[in-house]
């Protein structure tokens, strides 16, 4: 289920930047925002699924 979370988010951004494009916003905020969440995104996954499976990272 985390790629429907991971989907929803993306989407989420997409629509955010666009909105942000359409009224002439700063859209840069919105790309810059999504670039920077998501690493943590990443390891908070990438620890999740380590603790899952019971092996260390």
């Amino acid at each position: 289920m985390p790629s429907l979370g991971a989907t929803a988010l993306m989407a989420g951004g997409a629509a955010w930047f666009l909105i942000e494009l359409h009224l002439r916003g700063v859209a840069g905020v919105a790309v810059t925002t999504l670039q920077s969440v998501w690493p943590f995104v990443v390891v908070l996954s990438c620890l999740r699924g380590s603790r899952r499976d019971g092996r260390p990272s």
